[in-house]
């Protein structure tokens, strides 16, 4: 339970004021003023014998006769009353009255704790005033229901209209004047919307949800059940904002597609915020749900072009009826380009895979929201005409065919020249790598560690020849994926040395190379922890030069000297040897494949 400070009086909750008003009359407020704007959750009388009080859950008004305190009283000499309140405070109570006279050390104590203590009169019916209380607290827990009701009343029609989840969300923070967002099941921020009266701060690519916040959730949902029309909510910082939330988890397709916040001050956050987050979660839920089978129906159409588009036998005809059909050029020239989660998708602790793994049931499978959000961007930049691309997911990975020529008259031209402007093979790589990277942009965004890797192919200008594009953008990935970090776009056209040795990557000569020269080297690190591979790459890395090497390493040029030395000794090879370096460079090329 979530224990609130005084907040601003709204009519989403009954107050202790409100209730002192309305159902106790002629009584006053002997001390605890501080505390007269808490939330009152229920009534309940205090027993004259132990336990005097069962708390629900915080927020309760407890109704005390003299005669009851009393009978604690005989029970328990040390039960005075400021004992009670000290008790109450604790289990999270709103507010104490008593009938009777109240003793001076019970109103100081009332005022350190800022519980409200009121003193009722002696011919108040405290059974009437608990019942004046309950229908207090039920009459306006209806009154939200209802409108609460109406809420998701006015968020279905916009689903019905197919307006989508943004359209959803601002309409949410229009209505309730709250700061409403949405993310996605790995956490990334869709949209934020924010109402006329409120500002907030651009969130980075982080988003908002923190690793301590999603712990949070996630313990909360392993502890409740998980349902797409009656979403579980629960009260979380949003620490990013300087805010709190209720946040709602977005069911879809027996996953967790996403979650829904309503952000604002602790203290004014109400019941309705709380209800209006689960109404709008299960609305969104419906819609990622139409969403998804939309994707899903044209993800089918785009498969099935993409594999004749790719089709090593199709017929020349064929694939320019199939290429005009997916929105391509006739003409070209074309890249093919394999997007795959890298191996660190969000694998921090906390990040989205943890999270799936601590759900009661399969949450999103790794990397695959990170795919079809790639595959769905793309599909809209298309659709907008600043690209003319189609892709397909196959398994863990997302293929690409793309015209390197935006359409004539549509769009945004990354480079700036037409097709006609730029002619020859240099020119068609260099339209390439700058096409690469805006689509690789895009996909990506803000982008977090590890998140998509990318391979691209050479340029083709023939439809025939896609089939071969796709093996160079399959092989840019795989080598990317080895060579370097994950998260990196990687062309095959830039690869020099290492397509030559990916080709020979299963061969026994290249493996007995390897081992040849750099064998000795890897057994005496294995063996003495010195790390003169590592010495030996950042040695070709300085071009040779060992003052800049030593600057790298942060070793002294001594011991360098003595490092390069051992290195010469053990592997047999003579560094002023133009062959024997040679031979060194491919062999650490080759390391990183082969290992």
């Amino acid at each position: 339970m979530a224990v609130r400070a005084p907040g601003a009086v709204t009519r989403d909750t009954v107050t202790v004021a409100e209730v002192q008003r309305v159902a106790l009359p002629g009584s006053r407020l002997a001390g605890g003023s501080g505390g007269v704007l808490h939330r009152v959750t229920w009534a309940t009388s205090l027993r004259s014998r132990p336990p005097a009080f069962e708390p629900r859950g915080g927020g309760e008004f407890v109704l005390a006769s003299s005669a009851a305190l009393e009978g604690l009283r005989q029970v328990d000499a040390g039960l005075t009353l400021e004992r009670i309140l000290e008790g109450l405070q604790q289990a999270g109570a709103a507010a104490l009255a008593v009938t009777g006279p109240i003793p001076q050390r019970a109103r100081t104590m009332a005022n350190q704790l800022s519980l409200p203590l009121i003193e009722a009169p002696e011919a108040l019916s405290l059974l009437d005033a608990e019942r004046g209380i309950i229908a207090l607290v039920l009459d306006r827990h209806n009154e939200l229901q209802a409108r609460a009701s109406d809420f998701y009343r006015r968020l279905a029609q916009l689903a019905v209209e197919g307006r989508g989840v943004d359209a959803i969300i601002e309409e949410a923070a229009l209505v309730t004047s709250r700061i409403v967002t949405f993310e996605d099941a790995s956490f990334r921020l869709r949209t934020v919307a924010v109402p006329p009266e409120h500002s907030v701060a651009r969130l980075d690519g982080a988003g908002l949800s923190s690793v301590e916040e999603r712990s949070l959730l996630a313990q909360h949902i392993r502890a409740h059940p998980v349902s797409a029309t009656t979403p579980t909510t629960v009260l979380l910082p949003a620490a990013r904002l300087g805010l709190h939330r209720w946040c709602a988890p977005v069911v879809a397709a027996q996953r967790v597609a996403g979650f829904v916040s309503f952000c604002g001050v602790e203290e004014a956050l109400t019941e309705f915020d709380q209800l209006t987050a689960s109404r709008a979660s299960a609305i969104c839920a419906l819609e990622l749900s139409k969403e998804e089978a939309v994707l899903a129906a044209g993800q089918r159409v785009h498969r099935d072009l993409v594999e004749e588009l790719l089709s090593p036998s199709a017929d020349s005809e064929l694939l320019q009826r199939k290429a005009v059909q997916a929105g391509l050029g006739e003409t070209g020239p074309f890249a093919v380009g394999v997007f795959a989660a890298g191996s660190a998708v969000s694998g921090a602790a906390g990040g989205a895979s943890d999270f799936s793994e601590s759900l009661p049931f399969p949450g999103p499978a790794a990397g695959s929201e990170l795919l079809l959000a790639a595959a769905d961007i793309l599909s809209q930049r298309h659709r907008r005409g600043d690209v003319r691309c189609i892709g397909s997911i196959d398994g863990a990975e997302l293929t690409v065919i793309c015209d390197l020529f935006p359409v004539r008259g549509k769009g945004h031209d990354p480079v700036g020249a037409g097709r006609d402007g730029m002619s020859g093979e240099g020119a068609g790589e260099e339209r390439l790598r700058v096409v690469a990277a805006d689509l690789f942009a895009s996909v990506v965004g803000d982008p977090v560690e590890g998140s998509l890797s990318a391979g691209f192919s050479r340029p083709r200008a023939r439809l025939q020849e896609l089939s071969r594009a796709a093996q160079e953008a399959r092989d840019a990935l795989r080598i990317g994926q080895r060579v370097y970090d994950a998260g990196r776009l990687v062309c095959f056209a830039d690869l020099g040395l290492y397509k030559v040795l990916h080709v020979l990557r299963d061969s026994a000569e290249l493996r007995t190379f390897h081992q040849q020269t750099l064998g000795p080297l890897a057994e005496y690190d294995r063996k003495t922890g010195q790390n003169l591979i590592e010495t030996l790459e950042a040695y070709f890395e300085s071009h040779g030069n060992l003052s800049q090497t030593a600057v790298k390493l942060h070793h002294h040029r001594n011991s360098l000297l003595y490092r390069i030395g051992r290195i010469q000794e053990i592997s047999g090879l003579d560094l002023e040897d133009p062959e024997s370096r040679l031979s060194l460079q491919v062999a650490l090329k080759a390391r990183r494949l082969l290992s």
